[in-house]
């Protein structure tokens, strides 16, 4: 009966421990970046609303819009160009326009922001071959959470298939821990991108994920029972 006790409580808590480390994805509005619809497939500074459920903020001289080349989960990215050493700002509250809740912080879960970078080989001035600096956080609230992570500009390298020059993506992700200053706010991603003089970066896949609702709970009963199931096999003792 001990040793039954024994392996009841450990199967349980092994078992929630495998379901914590388990992730659920937040739906990310527009992932790909695509086109707000009814605007114009490459915008400037005059059409700051080029990219759907993208806020963007412009510094100077920018254009964005869809990129038209094919990401490597299938989508289609979209593309910022920056210049002079300006900086454009992307943000999405993950509200989709106000038909999906924003998920809010629990403190000490950690989430993870995945984005795939690009560079464009096909493009003809040269003077783009470069992904910008892109740095990319979380925000709580609309304000940036963390320390961003940056992928420092690179230069274009030829990336030929079958003959024809396709973009060099680059999957990227930052990880954050929620901390008590966090819990309750609204979670949504921030992206800059900027360079020195000029560049062109294709952006796609943006994901987030965090751990399943309920799971550290579940974990915790788990440690619950198997105290309990070792104070009774110590009664049993008596």
């Amino acid at each position: 009966m001990k040793k039954l006790f024994k392996l009841s409580a450990a199967a349980f808590l092994n078992l929630t421990l495998v379901q914590a480390v388990q992730a659920q994805t937040i739906t990310v509005p527009n992932f790909d970046f695509a086109t707000n619809p009814g605007h114009s497939g490459v915008a400037g500074d005059d059409d700051p609303n080029a990219i759907q459920y993208f806020v963007e903020t412009n510094k100077g001289f920018t254009v964005y819009g869809n990129a038209g080349v094919p990401a490597p989960d299938g989508s289609t990215a979209g593309f910022l160009n920056t210049d002079n050493a300006n900086t454009l700002t992307l943000s999405n509250d993950l509200t989709a326009g106000g038909t999906l809740t924003a998920p809010q912080f629990v403190v000490g879960d950690t989430y993870t922001f995945g984005l795939e970078v690009g560079l464009n080989p096909t493009n003809s001035d040269q003077d783009y071959d470069h992904a910008g600096d892109v740095s990319f956080t979380l925000t709580g609230n609309g304000s940036a959470v963390g320390t961003a992570t940056t992928f420092t500009s690179i230069q274009n390298q030829a990336n030929v298939v079958n003959g024809s020059p396709v973009p060099t993506f680059y999957d990227l992700t930052y990880t954050y821990t929620a901390t008590a200053a966090d819990a309750g706010k609204n979670i949504g991603l921030l992206i800059t991108d900027t360079y020195g003089s000029a560049s062109q970066t294709e952006f796609s896949d943006a994901t987030l994920t965090a751990p399943e609702p309920g799971t550290y709970a579940l974990m915790l009963a788990g440690i619950a029972v198997l105290a309990g199931v070792n104070r009774l096999r110590g009664l049993v003792r008596l």
